[in-house]
């Protein structure tokens, strides 16, 4: 069994005015209004699709009324797979037309197995789902394998179970993430139209978020993904995901689909159905004292609130200023300098907003080579990187010129008003290299705070989201030996990708020092939610090096 990739995604409820008119405007659309004029639909008389029409209908970012889909067809006895496009008529939806049309018309040789694999830009609604099962059943020699680039209506259970259906007789249905991108490209848009460098990697994010959506549908868990939308406005796609569930979401990790695989199907007789095998993704890679940045990119901890935002956040900062003290063993340090487990799950989970925060660091003197390792976090009176840099400042300062590497992993990110003590340090210490890494970003709208770390980046400094190896590093380097997992080598906190990726998308527009696109609110039960809403198209493609593939 393969691992599935990018995992399913979802189309939800969106509108110009309100939810149900726009979705009512989508099925009466994809129900009367088209036509099976392929010109006038993007798709060439030799079956190609346009380069427009793909991007524009294969963007999971936005919510199209059309439905394409890209098929491949692969029959025992014939090594030439049949590769062509369609989309929805006037009176059925396109994988009708692909099941009643153009099937029968492929089919010659009843006993010869046959692979099919399809590319759609909303995934089957519910009864389609249905047919689809009546025609495998009256089909035992095909194989279907389903990609989907968003998935249709996914609040409502009708097509929920449909999807969870199709699973349990064998199909396989996969979100499209980007190298099945790159093979459709490369596969089904004109040659004449296309440019050969397309890679979508500002894609990735909404991958992510159909991904999970899709996994809670396949595991027949609550929905954890909203899509909202307003009149003249971008799709806002927020994630709330409860303690329970995120255990359960742990597959939907892109980690896991493969970053270096190949774009070409494997041959296998499943056409792309198996376009990536099981691959972990960069377990082995563990950061080094000043290496360069790794793939996670930046991230951010918003404003939010047990009730209303200005609430929480004024309890997260009087906490920091006034309210901890260095009490080591109390505070989840040990005697042997180590954080405990459950201090460090706690405080370097992303997904939730504690109050403390906690640094980790490691510094390397150029004439040594054992490293210095140790942490510290908040105390009454000053932050973590305060502490921190009065600390180092003393090993220091016997020798300022002396050359040395020094990481940190923070659980907030560093204030404005730590940010500049930590250049004033950097001035006085020419040769100290600093390499930032955090686990959220520390109120993320705030101008001061954002303007912080952008002069951080521009004298130098590497500021990036902890990646999943950069919380495996920690792991095994600073929590205590008697208080870990009995196999500490499982220590894998793949449901902390989505969240990586978000705050990595916010890192990197305050980086770029373009508009916020993260939100972090709470909902009644005080669950963090996380809100990304990305403007245009500009936006998107300034966020393209936050991808972690």
């Amino acid at each position: 069994m393969f691992l599935l990739s990018g995992i399913e995604t979802e189309r939800e409820k969106h509108t110009p005015v309100k939810q149900d008119t726009a979705w009512e405007a989508v099925v009466k659309a994809m129900a009367t209004g088209w036509n099976r004029d392929h010109e006038s639909r993007g798709i060439t008389q030799g079956g190609k699709i346009s380069q427009e029409t793909f991007i524009d209908t294969y963007d999971p970012s936005v919510l199209r009324r059309e439905q394409y889909m890209l098929y491949e067809i692969k029959w025992s006895n014939n090594k030439r797979p049949r590769q062509n496009c369609c989309h929805s008529t006037q009176t059925e939806h396109a994988e009708i037309y692909f099941l009643e049309d153009v099937f029968q018309k492929q089919r010659s040789d009843p006993s010869a197995h046959c692979f099919i694999t399809w590319f759609v830009s909303w995934s089957p609604c519910g009864d389609c789902c249905k047919q689809i099962r009546d025609f495998l059943k009256e089909q035992p020699n095909v194989k279907l394998f389903i990609y989907v680039a968003r998935i249709y209506w996914h609040k409502r259970e009708i097509n929920r179970q449909g999807l969870r259906n199709l699973m349990n007789i064998g199909v396989s249905i996969r979100v499209m993430y980007l190298p099945v991108y790159r093979y459709c490209w490369r596969t089904f848009v004109d040659k004449e139209d296309k440019y050969e460098d397309y890679w979508p990697r500002h894609f990735a994010p909404w991958i992510m978020l159909y991904s999970l959506e899709l996994q809670s549908i396949l595991q027949n868990i609550p929905s954890c993904l909203k899509i909202s939308s307003f009149k003249n406005q971008s799709p806002v796609f927020s994630l709330c995901v409860d303690e329970k569930q995120k255990r359960a979401l742990a597959l939907a990790n892109p980690y896991y689909w493969g970053a270096a695989a190949c774009c070409a199907p494997r041959d296998t007789g499943a056409g792309c159905g198996e376009l990536l095998g099981r691959a972990r993704g960069p377990l082995g890679r563990e950061p080094s004292a000043g290496s360069q940045p790794q793939t996670g990119i930046e991230t951010e901890r918003e404003k939010h609130t047990p009730v209303k935002q200005d609430t929480a956040w004024e309890a997260v900062v009087k906490a920091m200023a006034s309210g901890w003290n260095r009490d080591h063993e109390s505070r989840g340090i040990t005697q042997g300098w180590k954080i405990s487990q459950e201090d460090f799950v706690e405080n370097y989970d992303p997904s939730v907003l504690p109050s403390v925060t906690y640094l980790l660091y490691e510094i390397k003197w150029n004439h040594r080579r054992r490293h210095w390792q140790r942490w510290i976090c908040s105390a009454g009176g000053e932050h973590a990187e305060t502490y921190f840099l009065e600390d180092i400042y003393r090993k220091l300062r016997s020798n300022p010129f002396v050359h040395c590497s020094i990481t940190c992993y923070i659980s907030w990110s560093p204030c404005g008003y730590c940010c500049q003590e930590i250049m004033d340090f950097l001035e006085k210490m020419p040769n100290v290299n600093l390499v930032i890494y955090v686990a959220r970003l520390y109120w993320h709208k705030e101008e001061t705070n954002r303007q912080g770390l952008w002069n951080l980046e521009n004298i130098g400094v590497s500021i990036q989201v902890m990646d999943l190896p950069d919380y495996n590093y920690c792991w095994r380097t600073f929590v205590d030996d008697e208080d870990k997992y009995d196999d500490e080598d499982d220590y894998w906190p793949r449901h902390f990708a989505p969240w990586i990726m978000l705050y990595s998308l916010e890192l990197q527009s305050i980086l770029q020092n373009i508009p916020s696109c993260l939100e972090v609110s709470s909902d009644e039960n005080y669950t963090p939610v996380f809100s990304l809403c990305v403007e245009d198209e500009e936006q998107k493609r300034a966020l393209t090096s936050a991808n972690p593939y």
